[in-house]
């Protein structure tokens, strides 16, 4: 990684950080530094790490943060998987538990 992405990437951490500490008092800065923090990560072609992706919603862009402004459940039913409402917006992302290599394993178990 060049020089540029880990200087980006060390500001994107900070950004989200800052906005992890402000979401309480004033949500509209913790927005703020969001947007910052993925206009930044677009500009320098750099993918978000999967912790920060989470916390933003995937349909209104808008940063979210469990017992805050979004809904966080854990459901049972076929594959076990994490739904997450976002209260801004109302849209569901589902995100499932089991990773996909334990799927193969499954798969080949069954086979044997």
């Amino acid at each position: 990684m060049d020089e540029t992405r880990q200087i980006a990437l060390q500001r994107i951490q900070t950004l989200f950080r800052l906005a992890k500490e402000k979401i309480q008092e004033e949500p509209e800065l913790a927005q703020r530094y969001v947007t910052i923090a993925r206009r930044i990560a677009m500009r320098t072609k750099l993918r978000l790490p999967t912790e920060y992706r989470r916390m933003v919603c995937r349909h209104c862009k808008s940063f979210i943060y469990p017992s805050v402004n979004c809904r966080v459940r854990v459901q049972q039913r076929r594959e076990p998987h994490m739904v997450i409402t976002c209260q801004v917006c109302g849209k569901i992302t589902r995100i499932p538990l089991k990773s996909k290599s334990g799927k193969k394993k499954e798969r080949e178990e069954k086979t044997r």
